[in-house]
């Protein structure tokens, strides 16, 4: 894969009144051709302030950003335009415009002095709009459309400018999670399929895990780790980029947050399926602690979805539910609320 872009000692952040503020500095950086990078860090890191530095929208304290071999400063802004697209999740007024004159947008840096498109041009615009699904849309007026669609027709205008680079602010925010997905897997297809290099920031650390070929990681003290995601959780790196707070801990083995293991009640779920894997995560929503280990009730789980069934064994009590919320309650009020007030009693739990 051939790089499209890289940095030299990179130094990023502002200059006020003759005075610079450093968020980073010191960043040796690559992206390449085909790859999908995922910027991730803490709010307030200085995530944007690394995209738009990269892009050329905020000029850097010192260090090199260069664009396929070229320092970005030395290319002129419509070359500049034509090999990079950017999508910010500022809200822009957009007015009565159509998703096919939005998109039209992206052929302005390769259009004469007057923006006529030339045939080339309008078949491109075309072709961004049919690759991200949003054929069914073009006619359709920009302010009418949902944010997963309106994220849609943002990115087919960063695609119609052709660009090898295309950096992404967020662009999953504000989105329910399958327009998450959709867009996360539009843009590794558009990396992989397309040969496109593919930046884009993100808090969204379950789907970076599942599509990014590497991950930026920018640390509250500036400094930026890079490795593919499963490297970074091995190496402890990701993990030591998200402390444990709260009872919110980092699963190494899922590649997610959870919440701290249950101390709870000592349940077992015995069964197979679905039945049994939805009622131990039931049980560990109300702190339930579902083990083998020295059980003081078990739930046997039978069936498949539709049919499925759930027998409670509590010392000589048994009792059979046919709903998850049905079982919930019942561990509650019959299982745990008894032996609780029973250990307290005994000394046995607290």
């Amino acid at each position: 894969m051939s790089v499209v872009l890289e940095t030299a000692q990179l130094s990023i952040g502002y200059r006020t009144q003759g005075a610079s503020s450093v968020v980073a500095e010191g960043l040796d950086l690559s992206l390449s051709r085909g790859e999908l990078v995922c910027l991730l860090g803490a709010n307030g890191v200085g995530k944007s302030t690394l995209l738009r530095t990269v892009t050329g929208m905020q000029a850097s304290l010192s260090g090199v950003v260069r664009l396929d071999g070229h320092p970005l400063e030395e290319i002129s802004a419509r070359e500049r335009a034509q090999k990079v697209a950017v999508v910010l999740t500022d809200s822009i007024d957009i007015g009565q415009l159509r998703v096919r004159n939005l998109v039209s947008l992206g052929r302005y840096p390769y259009t004469d002095w007057a923006g006529r498109l030339r045939q080339t041009d309008t078949e491109r615009v075309a072709w961004a709009i049919r690759a991200v699904g949003a054929a069914d849309l073009q006619d359709r007026f920009v302010n009418e459309l949902s944010d997963g669609e309106r994220q849609k027709v943002l990115i087919a205008r960063a695609l119609a400018q052709d660009p090898t680079f295309m950096a992404l602010d967020e662009p999953t925010a504000f989105l329910d999670y399958p327009h998450r997905l959709e867009i996360m897997r539009l843009l590794r297809d558009l990396a992989w399929n397309e040969n496109r290099a593919v930046l884009l920031t993100t808090h969204d650390l379950d789907l970076a895990m599942r599509m990014a070929d590497r991950l930026w990681l920018l640390q509250p003290d500036g400094q930026l780790v890079v490795g593919s995601p499963e490297d970074l959780v091995m190496n402890g790196r990701l993990q030591n980029l998200f402390p444990s707070a709260g009872g919110v801990t980092f699963d190494v083995t899922s590649g997610s947050f959870q919440l701290a293991a249950p101390r709870g009640l000592p349940m077992q779920v015995v069964g197979d399926g679905l039945a049994a894997v939805w009622a131990g995560r039931a049980l560990s929503r109300i702190g339930v602690c579902v083990t083998s280990e020295q059980p003081v009730a078990t739930v046997l789980a039978e069936g498949e979805s539709g049919t499925a069934r759930w027998t409670v064994t509590h010392g000589a009590t048994v009792q059979a539910v046919s709903t998850l919320a049905d079982l919930v309650n019942y561990v509650r009020t019959q299982v745990v609320a008894k032996t609780t007030r029973r250990g307290d009693d005994d000394g046995a739990f607290g």
